[in-house]
């Protein structure tokens, strides 16, 4: 009889850790614009702003303390940048991993359409991040200067807002927006000579590949809690009563892709290529083309009164990095009804005394 009692109590763990992987799948799970392959986010507006103890610049050269659209896309800045603003954005995703050439985010456009069978499918092809990218996602160089080391943080009033009117208000779109902060280099303050004219050459020169000194490559999640009547439709509508209810008001988990994930194929030769169904865009299921990130992520509500931590430390001198703005089709609020939407980001960041480890 003891034996019994304790195979049964030896069990109630294993239940329970079935029970949170099966729990994970369901939260985990998400979809993209299944509708209309074409359908954009059109209008987007971009505002930078800093508090007193650092300034931005968009070229390592001109400094301020607010930033705006055509200071990214200024024709004067400096030759063969690859700033872009995107006019028209659709989904995109990133497990925050880099190129081998200039240490750039990788971003991959997904489509979604239907096998014969009638199953939704994923593929997905990566982005170009230069100038001539016409929609898609924003990528910049931004350049912090400060003379103290400081923590920065995103202020109450930082986030990603739905300036819609008419139809296109208050179709959510803005909660499914990400911003990234990619490291590329400090140029410190004992190696710059104001007289040097060098110095904005040197500090745009500044690329890495890899994430030194333990920089990751930092994602920004505004608006994690919320979510409009539409968007929690569409979940249950495609996902069923399956949905765990907690993924109503929580951040929730998902996997962004690492690479280019393609259109299948049966009667591909030699090898007939596999579809990818929506249901399935996990690491777990596939990890040849998802990768989690939350290692990697900070998540922000949408009412906030008090700054929150970016994670970003920056020392004395001039540092860079490579910004994004995306549509993250991996999360369940980037869904059709969300689309034609118009939105707002406003990344205002504040500093504090760099807090030493």
């Amino acid at each position: 009889m003891s034996k019994r009692k304790q195979k049964k109590s030896s069990l109630k763990p294993l239940l329970l850790l079935l029970l949170l992987t099966a729990a994970l799948l369901i939260v985990s799970t998400y979809a993209w614009f299944t509708s209309n392959k074409t359908v954009m986010v059109s209008s987007m507006d971009v505002n930078i702003q800093a508090s007193q103890g650092f300034q931005l610049s968009t070229d390592g050269e001109n400094w301020k303390t607010v930033l705006q659209v055509f200071d990214i896309t200024n024709p004067t800045n400096y030759a063969n940048n690859k700033n872009h603003v995107a006019s028209d954005m659709d989904p995109f995703s990133t497990a925050a991993t880099r190129d081998a050439a200039n240490g750039y985010v990788e971003m991959f456009k997904g489509l979604v359409s239907s096998n014969p069978s009638g199953d939704l499918v994923l593929s997905a092809a990566q982005g170009t991040d230069d100038k001539t990218t016409v929609g898609g996602y924003t990528a910049f160089d931004l350049f912090f200067k400060t003379n103290n080391a400081i923590d920065l943080y995103l202020e109450p009033t930082a986030g990603v807002s739905d300036i819609g009117s008419g139809i296109r208000a208050g179709k959510g779109m803005e909660n499914a927006a990400r911003v990234a902060f990619a490291y590329q280099g400090l140029l410190p303050a004992a190696s710059i000579s104001a007289s040097d004219p060098s110095v904005g050459s040197q500090a745009r020169a500044m690329q890495t590949t890899t994430d030194p000194d333990g920089q990751k490559v930092t994602i920004w999640e505004p608006n994690s809690d919320a979510h409009t009547a539409n968007a929690i439709s569409d979940i249950f509508n495609i996902w069923g009563s399956s949905v765990s209810s907690n993924i109503l008001t929580a951040p929730q988990l998902y996997d962004g892709i690492f690479a280019d994930i393609p259109a299948g194929d049966p009667t591909a030769t030699p090898t007939p290529i596999p579809y990818t169904l929506l249901t399935d865009n996990t690491a777990l299921l596939n990890p040849n083309y998802f990768k989690n990130i939350q290692a990697d992520r900070v998540s922000t509500l949408k009412a906030r009164t008090s700054p929150d931590s970016l994670h970003i430390t920056l020392q004395p001198g001039i540092t860079k990095f490579r910004v994004y703005m995306w549509l993250e089709g991996q999360d369940w609020d980037c869904y059709d009804s969300a689309s034609g939407s118009n939105i707002q980001w406003n990344l205002i960041l504040s500093a504090q005394p760099a807090v030493t480890p």
